[in-house]
């Protein structure tokens, strides 16, 4: 595995601010905020009719010299952890192949100008999201 550089992360002001799906029946937001140096965060929520409905929670944290995720979903009972496996300029991966059923085992953030494509792949399936940006 490449090793982590703290320059590296300061690259994820690429993901802060708050996005909107693009096409499908439903939307879905995601809003990324920077807590601190070494701390990220996103909620991502839905507006299904009459109510705000928070589909899931997601911190990167920077533990032990190493950055992890945890992701927490509301029908989970503790967030799942997840390793950061890539950090590059526009691009975020982090993995879990022991989660199983239908929790993300790898997920991928990708950036093109105001497009952000998210990867997912599960342990049967794999799908994708695609999010454009609403504000900083």
């Amino acid at each position: 595995m490449r090793e982590q550089k703290e320059s590296v992360i300061v690259g994820l002001g690429w993901l802060l601010g708050t996005w909107k799906t693009i096409g499908g029946p439903d939307f879905e937001y995601q809003h990324w905020k920077q807590q601190s140096p070494i701390e990220y965060s996103e909620i991502a929520y839905s507006f299904p009719a009459p109510d705000t409905l928070i589909t899931q929670k997601m911190n990167v944290v920077k533990k032990d010299g190493e950055w992890e995720v945890a992701l927490k979903y509301p029908y989970h009972p503790t967030p799942l952890i997840y390793k950061v496996t890539a950090l590059e300029e526009n691009t975020f991966t982090f993995e879990n192949y022991k989660v199983g059923g239908s929790y993300p085992q790898k997920i991928v953030y990708k950036r093109n100008g105001n497009i952000l494509k998210v990867s997912i792949e599960e342990e049967y399936i794999s799908t994708g999201l695609q999010f454009e940006k609403i504000s900083e």
